[in-house]
């Protein structure tokens, strides 16, 4: 063995031992050492080193071996992540380190871990020779709270989690406190582990923490929402109390070497309910068809510092999350509906992304400045859509022939965007609005208004990430990676089935754009996109740049949303830090940069996940308000159990095969449709039907549907594909992607139990159109 050379570097003496023994195993141990080697290399005693490597190992940066000894995971072979279980058993890896690809992890390797718990796994390979792996250590625990409904086992309380989730069975409950609660009732409670209780009881018990209400009431089941998914409701007070500290009004020194544009046409377009305001824009024309697009962002990095209690909370947010009728904000309202957002008539400070554009939409320069600004109007994007459509317009006339222009410009700017590859996935947002008891789902598509903001924050954030990447400097990124081949290829089935097929025949990333313009006008769009945008990675945030396939961009960022976005605010500190030459926080920024954006990209998800089982909640509520009434819809997924049909207002419920009483139907897979045996009639995704509300449940976000008593047979609405298919094929999309639940709702694919391990992959690349500015 050889020896190990005592570490006599003055600077890392000055280290703590945390970050020496760190330090020290990554760049100078060529092998994994003892505690009494490592204490002789770092000149200490072994006491003194018990306590800094134990919580190392705690975390996972260090792991100690059977033999005792230490050494970083990545030179032992050994893969940190947390746990993706699934309902089939198995579960994957997905692993903390960028560039390590997801790893199958076998029934028999999971024991008693639950979705989400980090761990130690060492890869390997099963008998057919692919990739695995054995989980070796827990780490760390994911849940430590639990939503559910109270049940009872004869006279033992239990607690059902709430939204079917992966590995989780009911849980014991401690009765304190549960006297008197009815069967049914929403409850949060605190759970402990065998390893951190003396009993010997193998499963988890749960103790209560809050009863959150009733059965079926909206403000219970928004706070199981909030709790499930790991949401934060309340603001820590060391926060609060920095953000009522901070003076509403803009201190001298802040306007020094800023460009004052105070008296500029600036101004803000958002939904007529909205209350943070993070961008304005403005407009000006430079001469020779060539124009100034301004892009002006709340400059929320001047009032959170890096560290601070309002940064820590801001930080473990990571987004502002927007439930119907609830919002939860990163900030608090002092600074996201106060001194940070850009009001009418108030001075404020923001970062200004300028662009010179010439008169084909081309962006001939751009910069950046710190800058100050008043907005001259607060206008709708109804407003600006009656003035596309011809309207009366009341504001001041250069702000209308300023809007104008802007439309006229963004419309440019759109179609040299999908010329360049961009896909074209401008989904419909399905709106949840609420009257006393009273639900309606309101669809809100995108316009000529909403595209105005829209193409101003793309371009916007494309040029800072553009900036980042020429001057070498770090950045969070916003990566969206290429599909895989496999999913394009049962995507291309897919379609071929609906008769759509391509020039060349086969789907590839390249053609993608090319299969969304071919069906845009077809009353099957919204079906195709949605598939479509099933077959695709989801869009995530990473320090590497790895580009952004939807966006046909090799490089993209989030930078218009830093009241919203944490990493949008990160990448205003970048800026800032250097453009003022501080090497220092750039380097310190940079050092947290992966684990800001693993964090910000986990909770993106939450809040998406949470936002999506409220809407359900509520679209069943108003499902419920209608039984009986009769709708058209479109057929939007073919399962062997039956139809999901989706309303012109995004509902979707079911129609159980069960429910089809005129023939016995069977499943074709290929084709997409339900095929009765003995009248021919065929149902296929795509097909317009009237459907009749039968049943809605809100507790299990399920609606059922049945074919209205007018609804008649129909045989080949649209050409089908004229050859055979092969005898064998690969699953179609959307059976190898089968519905997130067995009821209503946008479903999101999720992996068979695989005969081949594959990677994780998730499927959503866009958020709803409330956060559409700019992604």
């Amino acid at each position: 063995m050889t020896p190990v050379k005592k570490h006599s570097s003055h600077k890392g003496a000055a280290l703590p031992y945390r970050e020496r023994i760190l330090a020290f195993l990554q760049r100078r141990a060529d092998h994994p050492l003892t505690l009494q080697e490592l204490a002789q290399a770092l000149g200490a005693s072994p006491a003194s080193l018990r306590r800094p490597l134990g919580q190392l190992v705690q975390e996972g940066a260090v792991v100690r071996t059977r033999q005792g000894t230490y050494g970083p995971p990545e030179k032992l072979n050994l893969i940190i992540g947390r746990i993706e279980r699934h309902r089939g058993g198995y579960a994957f890896l997905l692993p903390e380190q960028p560039g390590q690809n997801d790893l199958y992890l076998g029934p028999e390797t999971l024991g008693s871990l639950w979705d989400g718990d980090r761990v130690v796994v060492r890869p390997e390979l099963s008998e057919e020779g692919r990739p695995r792996g054995t989980v070796v250590r827990l780490l760390e625990r994911a849940t430590r709270q639990l939503v559910g409904t109270l049940t009872y086992t004869g006279e033992l309380p239990f607690l059902a989690p709430a939204g079917e989730p992966r590995g989780l069975a009911p849980i014991p409950l401690l009765s304190d406190g549960l006297q008197g609660l009815a069967p049914g009732t929403l409850l949060l409670v605190e759970v402990t582990w065998p390893e951190e209780r003396a009993d010997q009881q193998p499963l988890p018990i749960g103790r209560l923490r809050s009863v959150l209400g009733p059965p079926d009431d909206p403000k219970a089941e928004t706070l199981a929402a909030v709790y499930q998914f790991g949401l934060q409701p309340e603001f820590a007070p060391a926060a609060l109390a920095q953000a009522q500290a901070i003076h509403q009004k803009i201190p001298g020194t802040a306007l020094q070497g800023r460009q004052d544009l105070r008296n500029r046409l600036v101004f803000t377009i958002d939904d007529a309910d909205a209350q943070d305001f993070d961008d304005a824009v403005s407009l000006e024309e430079l001469g020779g068809g060539n124009w100034r697009l301004g892009v002006h962002i709340a400059d929320v990095s001047y009032y959170v510092h890096p560290g601070s209690p309002l940064d820590l909370e801001a930080r473990a947010r990571g987004t502002s999350v927007y439930l119907p009728g609830y919002t939860l904000h990163m900030l608090p309202e002092q600074l996201s509906h106060g001194i940070c957002s850009l009001l009418e008539g108030q001075d404020r400070l923001t970062a200004s992304v300028f662009l010179d554009l010439n008169e084909k939409g081309k962006v001939l320069r751009s910069g950046i400045k710190e800058s100050v600004i008043r907005s001259q109007a607060r206008l709708t994007y109804d407003q600006v859509q009656a003035l596309a459509e011809g309207g009366e317009f009341k504001g001041k006339p250069e702000l209308a022939a300023m809007l104008r222009k802007l439309l006229e410009v963004s419309e440019l700017l759109y179609h040299r965007r999908l010329a360049q590859g961009s896909l074209d996935l401008s989904l419909v947002e399905r709106q949840v609005q609420l009257d006393g008891d009273q639900v309606e789902i309101v669809p809100v598509h995108r316009n000529a208004a909403r595209g105005l903001i829209e193409e101003c924050m793309l371009l916007a954030n494309q040029a800072v990430a553009d900036y980042l990447v020429q001057h070498h400097l770090p950045g969070i990124f916003r990566i969206h990676e290429e599909p895989d081949p496999q999913k394009l290829a049962r995507l291309g089935e897919a379609l071929a089935s609906l008769g759509i097929v391509l020039r060349g025949g086969a789907l590839s990333a390249g053609n993608l754009g090319e299969a969304l313009a071919a069906v845009r006008q077809l009353p099957e769009a919204p079906v195709i996109q949605t598939l479509v945008l099933r077959s695709l990675k989801q869009a995530r945030y990473s320090p590497e740049n790895k580009g952004h396939f939807g966006l046909a961009l090799e490089s993209y960022l989030h930078f218009t949303s830093p009241i919203r976005r944490y990493p949008d605010l990160v990448v205003h500190r970048l800026l800032r830090a250097s453009r003022s030459g501080d090497k220092q926080q750039v380097a310190q920024l940079q050092g947290q940069l992966g684990e800001i954006a693993a964090h910000s990209s986990l909770m993106e998800r939450r809040a998406q996940e949470a936002e999506q089982d409220l809407t359900d909640y509520y679209q069943a509520r108003w499902a419920r308000q209608r039984l009986g009434e009769v709708y058209q819809g479109t057929i939007s997924s073919v399962t062997p159990y039956g139809l999901y049909v989706e309303l012109e207002n995004g509902v979707q419920g079911l129609v159980h095969v069960s429910s089809l009483h005129d023939d016995y139907y069977t499943h074709d897979e290929h084709r997409q449709l339900l095929m009765g045996r003995s009248r021919g009639r065929r149902f296929q995704l795509g097909d317009q039907l009237s459907v009749q509300i039968a049943a809605a449940t809100p507790q299990t976000r399920q609606i059922d549907f049945v074919l209205a008593a007018d609804e008649k047979p129909a045989k080949g609405q649209r050409p089908r594909p004229a050859t055979k298919p092969p005898a064998r094929r690969p699953p179609s999309l959307t059976e190898s992607l089968p519905p997130r639940r067995i009821y209503f709702g946008e479903w999101k694919p999720r992996r068979e139990t695989p005969a081949e391990p594959a990677p994780a992959e998730n499927e959503e690349l866009l958020g709803p159109a409330r956060r559409h500015k700019g992604d």
